[in-house]
């Protein structure tokens, strides 16, 4: 995978207090990169990296992504990835 300048992923993992093997997944782009596949083939990689255990925190066995609230475009990378929506975290939004 190629990174270009302009957008960005960023995972964070938890190990504390109970090493609860789960992270936590976001990512942005600069509207010149998207409708290109990238958020898909980016988030796609990490989530293999992450269940294979090649992540600096060892094999997790739970992904979540937040999106923010109403951006549509976003919330469908995640269902073309398999995420399924559990709650909507009020007040947690922009």
């Amino acid at each position: 995978m190629h990174f270009l300048a302009g957008w960005s992923v960023v995972v964070t993992c938890s190990d504390f207090p109970y090493k609860m093997q789960n992270a936590v997944i976001g990512y942005d782009l600069t509207p010149a990169f998207w409708g290109k596949g990238y958020a898909v083939e980016a988030v796609a990689k990490i989530i293999l990296a992450a269940f294979e255990g090649q992540l600096a925190c060892g094999a997790l066995n739970r992904i979540q992504a937040d999106t923010v609230p109403g951006n549509k475009t976003s919330e469908a990378v995640l269902r073309r990835l398999a995420f399924k929506d559990e709650s909507l975290r009020c007040e947690a939004g922009f």
